[in-house]
């Protein structure tokens, strides 16, 4: 007797994210048919005794995904947070950072990149439109970021793997950090969002069990490593059953998702590109390939609204005792209170998203799958009429070995005085001051606001160059970098004195530069890295 088979894997494998797609979808069908509660499925449970289920208005009704069991244990309820805590464990188990250093640095600046273009956006249209719930197109600034900031692994090392080198592919062990839901927490708490340390604690956990037990036994990482891609299609079915399949036919719902696809492949792979590029990257092609949403993205919404719920919970526990205890101030009482109410709302609002968010997501990940593979290989074109093949290791474009030290001493003026403006008169001009130290920091400068004004203000006193080293100036424009990003904090809210103080730093830093000709900075890249010795 013959034996029945059907390819059910290259099946699933033929549409974009197919394994977590489609398992979604099933499980979202599943749950519209129970919530129809349609006659004929009611009477065939009922004749084979599954329990039965009271509705809120009492109304006993029988349900395919709540037959009891171990069948109802991991598809609904608490099913799916266990297989993502599985995952989580398994994803952390394949983390390497046994990399080269230009690896490394390009790890660090991809998932920096597209951790900031996400951020950016979700804090942009938070902002247009006043509500970061239910923002432009129903999109929450929490789906956008979950959407934009984790990209695709195993797309990414396909496409890097055909279109790109050595160090694009090693470059995957630092992006797979972007993995899970950690994050868009970290986001959520930058822009605002009360999420206690226990909170991130909780989320870190098991993908810090499973780094620990990957790099300490490699043999503990090979038999970890199927669970990577193992649990996808389980939680996917799971977070499916929460849903309702109409609502994938909502405008909000389908348009917002299109539009996270869209912001996800054209901003953050902008943003990557240009980094790379910035940085000395002759090939682009690793910002591209991983300008995608990973299927995991989709777990994101339900992992922030448990963590939402877990901190109201413990808000209303300390609300609890404080009123028990005896002699509580009633300043403590009210300030705990009010903490109880708002991380309660915060909470309710995070869980009412679940739905849509995970829906608006998953559309993006589908549609990101489709177009990202296109715009790698016309990418790759493009860099070979211009000379460039991404599947070779380039020398990177650092920059000059030398710079006119009279046009460094003038920028430093210049930026002495932004310094001083941000502290006395508006805190935006540490934009102006964070986009011109990049430029210069990684090898840029030719187009540096402040280094433009200082050559045209040089070609009119047409004096000789003075040159100097570039590297240790280069070194103590990154630092300036970091310290103008810190600066940009305050647009973001925060303590206006704080960043003050690092305001008045970078004028000091600055005007010992500019009046003193003294580079801190340069010192300390002479103390790292110390000139060789000459050879006798």
């Amino acid at each position: 007797m013959a034996s029945i088979s059907y390819p059910i894997k290259r099946t699933l494998e033929r549409f974009p994210g197919g394994m977590m797609v489609i398992p979604l979808l099933a499980g979202a069908l599943v749950n519209t048919i129970d919530q129809l509660h349609l006659a004929p499925v009611q009477w065939v449970l009922r004749r084979l005794g599954a329990p039965a289920v009271t509705l809120p208005d009492g109304t006993q009704v029988y349900e395919m995904l709540q037959i009891g069991g171990f069948s109802q244990a991991l598809v609904k309820g608490g099913g799916a947070l266990t297989l993502i805590g599985l995952f989580l464990f398994c994803v952390g188990a394949q983390m390497n950072f046994r990399v080269g250093g230009r690896a490394l640095r390009k790890g660090l600046v991809l998932t920096g990149a597209k951790f900031g273009a996400a951020v950016g956006m979700g804090y942009l249209l938070g902002r247009l439109t006043g509500n970061i719930y239910h923002g432009f197109l129903g999109l929450s600034v929490m789906a956008i970021i979950a959407a934009m900031e984790n990209g695709n692994g195993g797309m990414y090392a396909a496409l890097t793997g055909q279109y790109g080198n050595r160090s694009d592919v090693g470059a995957l062990s630092v992006v797979s950090l972007n993995d899970g839901p950690f994050f868009t927490l970290v986001a959520l708490g930058l822009l605002g969002q009360t999420i206690p340390f226990m909170a991130f604690v909780a989320v870190l956990l098991p993908m810090g069990i499973g780094f620990a037990a990957g790099n300490l036994d490699p043999e503990m990482r090979d038999f970890l490593a199927p669970g990577e891609k193992l649990l996808i299609p389980f939680f996917a079915f799971a977070l499916g059953t929460t849903m309702n399949l109409g609502v994938f036919g909502e405008r909000d719902v389908l348009a917002g998702g299109l539009f996270l696809a869209l912001a996800t492949v054209a901003i953050t792979g902008g943003a990557m590109a240009f980094l790379l590029w910035l940085t000395g990257e002759r090939s682009q092609t690793a910002g591209i390939a991983e300008a995608s949403t990973a299927g995991n993205a989709t777990m994101t919404p339900l992992a922030v609204a448990t963590v939402a719920g877990v901190s109201a919970d413990a808000a209303a526990s300390a609300l609890a005792v404080a009123r028990e205890a005896p002699g509580a101030a009633p300043e403590l009482l009210a300030r705990l209170e009010a903490n109880a109410l708002e991380t309660a709302e915060v909470a309710a609002q995070y869980e009412g998203l679940v739905t849509t968010a995970s829906a608006q997501i998953s559309i993006s990940v589908l549609t990101t799958a489709l177009v990202c593979p296109f715009l790698v290989i016309a990418w790759d074109r493009w860099q070979r009429t211009r000379g460039i093949d991404g599947t070779h290791e380039l020398p990177p474009d650092t920059g000059p070995t030398t710079v006119d030290g009279r046009v460094v001493r003038i920028v430093a003026g210049m930026v002495f005085a932004a310094s001083l403006i941000y502290v006395l008169v508006t805190p935006w001009i540490a934009v102006l001051l964070a986009a011109d130290f990049l430029v210069r920091g990684f090898g840029r400068a030719r187009y540096s606001p402040f280094a433009l004004v200082a050559r045209a203000a040089l070609r009119l006193a047409q004096g000789p160059p003075r040159p100097v080293p570039g590297p240790p100036k280069r070194f103590a424009a990154q630092l300036g970098f970091g310290l103008s990003l810190i600066l940009c904090g305050q647009l973001m809210g925060g303590t206006p004195p704080v960043y003050a103080a690092f305001g008045l730093l970078l004028a000091v830093l600055s005007g010992l530069e500019a009046f003193g000709n003294i580079c801190v900075g340069c010192l300390l890249h002479r103390r790292l890295w110390p000139p060789a010795a000459p050879s006798s």
